[in-house]
C-alpha cells in the first residue's frame, strides 16, 4: 500500500467507528473519498459502510427535495458501484427542477440559495 492509501485508510478508520453520520456537505464528501478508497484498494469494508450510513440515515427515500443535505454526489457515486438503481430514483427529476428554479447570479451562474446576490455555487 502507498503511503497515501495508508494515510486515507488511517482517515477512514476514524469515520468508519460508526454508521450514524447525519448529512451534510462536508459528511458527504468525506463518504464520496471512502467510496474511492473502495475503488483503489477493492476492499469491500469501505463499501459496506457507506451502504451502513445509507441505512442509518433512512435513505435513499422513494422522493427527494431541494435543499436537503441528501441530494449530493453520494447518490450517483454510490449508484457506481452497487447499480441500485434506488440511489438514483428522482435524481434526473431533482436536477431538472433545480435548473429550472435555481437563483442566478447577473452574468446567470447558478449562485447558492442562501445568497444568490453574491455567492457563485461551484461544483460538479
Amino acid at each position: 500500500m502507498t503511503a497515501e492509501l495508508d494515510a486515507a485508510s488511517r482517515v477512514a478508520a476514524r469515520w468508519m467507528r460508526s454508521p450514524e453520520h447525519w448529512p451534510s456537505y462536508t459528511t458527504d464528501l468525506v463518504l464520496e473519498g471512502i467510496l474511492a478508497l473502495f475503488d483503489a484498494t477493492g476492499d469491500r469494508r469501505y463499501l459496506n459502510f457507506v451502504l451502513e450510513v445509507w441505512e442509518f440515515r433512512g435513505c435513499p427515500r422513494d422522493s427527494l427535495t431541494i435543499g436537503i443535505s441528501c441530494f449530493t454526489c453520494l447518490h450517483a457515486e454510490t449508484f457506481r458501484r452497487t447499480r441500485d438503481p434506488r440511489f438514483v430514483k428522482g435524481l434526473v427529476e431533482i436536477a431538472d427542477e433545480w435548473m429550472r428554479t435555481a437563483p442566478r447570479s447577473s452574468e446567470g451562474a447558478v449562485a447558492h440559495r442562501k445568497d444568490p446576490s453574491g455567492a457563485v455555487l461551484l461544483d460538479m
